[in-house]
């Protein structure tokens, strides 16, 4: 086992993850929207959030 093995491994772990994220990015994408209307009640806008409103 060379120096580099570990990178390979690490880099094929990171392609799997991606490939997996592109096939259910839609599905991700509902489940975070619902993530966000349950946390905060109502539907925001990306990445602002008003506390108490």
């Amino acid at each position: 086992m060379d120096n580099w093995t570990p990178f390979y491994i690490f880099m094929g772990i990171m392609a799997v993850i991606g490939v997996f994220s592109g096939i259910f990015a839609k599905s991700i994408n509902a489940a975070m929207a619902n993530l966000e209307y349950f946390s905060t009640g109502k539907v925001t806008d990306h990445h602002q959030y008003i506390p108490y409103d």
